[in-house]
This record gives structure tokens, C-alpha cells and sequence, in this order.
């Protein structure tokens, strides 16, 4: 072999390690996004069960408390006034009900703001899978380059 040919050789052997070392670097970039991403979605699941169990607790916390204390003026009413039940039944239908159309209101806002922190969660996810495909095909571009470049070295086809 003269020295053209080493040459080449050497200049495909340096081509071959910095395609490796890239290769090598689009791994590691793919694992740490991935590790990276399913910790913040896991966080974020985490919070938004959190928060959701919060709410939850908090809504009965406060719809037991309402119904004790109803009971208790509607009892005490029923003691005082046996006259009048009628008429405070009427009143406590219409207070109950505004009550009722006022905690649904809340619920219904609060299932809003969790469907929005959903969608903003589902975008996010949408966009890192999107980086992660790219990843993927740039790493399957790099290894097409270097089986051709294995393919030029040694002169034949592998499989």
C-alpha cells in the first residue's frame, strides 16, 4: 500500500470515530430527554392529583359542613316555628338550590382549569415527542452514513 492509500484509510478511520462520537452524543441527548420528560410528566401527573384531591376534599369538606349547618337551622326552625315550616321549606328550597347552582358554577370552572392544564400538559408532551422523533431520524441518518462509509473502507456490503 503507498501512502495515498493509508491516508485515505486513516482519513475514513477519523471519519468513522467522529460519526461514532456523534452517534454516541444523539444517544445520550435522546436518554437524558427522555428521562427528563417523564419526570415532568410524573411531576405534573403528581400535582394535578394533588391538586384535584385537594379540591375534591376541600368541596366535600365544605358541602358536609353546609348540609350540618342546614340541618341544624331547619331542626331549631322546626322546634320554634312549627307554623311557619312551610314557608322557611320554601325559603330553604331556594337557598339550597342557589347554593347547589353556585357550587356547580365552581366545579365547572375548576374542571375547566384542570381540562386547560391538561391541554397545556398534552402540547408539551405533543412537542418533546416531536423532538424526540427528530432525534431518532438524525441518529438513523448518522448510522446510514457510517455502514456506507464501512461499506467504502472495506469494499463489500454488510449486512
Amino acid at each position: 500500500m503507498n501512502l495515498e492509500a493509508w491516508s485515505v484509510i486513516g482519513t475514513g478511520i477519523a471519519i468513522l470515530i467522529a460519526i461514532a462520537t456523534s452517534h454516541r452524543q444523539l444517544r445520550g441527548e435522546i436518554h437524558a430527554t427522555r428521562r427528563e420528560f417523564k419526570g415532568d410528566v410524573n411531576a405534573l401527573r403528581d400535582e394535578l392529583k394533588a391538586d384535584g384531591n385537594a379540591l375534591q376534599n376541600e368541596l366535600k369538606g365544605g358541602i358536609n359542613a353546609l348540609r350540618d349547618e342546614l340541618k341544624a337551622d331547619i331542626n331549631a326552625l322546626r322546634d320554634e316555628l312549627k307554623a311557619d315550616i312551610n314557608a322557611l321549606r320554601d325559603e330553604l328550597k331556594g337557598d339550597t338550590n342557589a347554593l347547589r347552582d353556585e357550587l356547580k358554577a365552581d366545579i365547572n370552572a375548576l374542571r375547566d382549569e384542570l381540562k386547560g392544564d391538561t391541554n397545556a400538559l398534552r402540547d408539551e408532551i405533543n412537542e418533546l415527542r416531536g423532538e424526540m422523533n427528530g432525534l431518532r431520524e438524525r441518529m438513523a441518518k448518522l448510522e446510514g452514513l457510517l455502514e456506507g462509509l464501512r461499506e467504502a473502507i472495506t469494499g463489500r456490503k454488510i449486512a
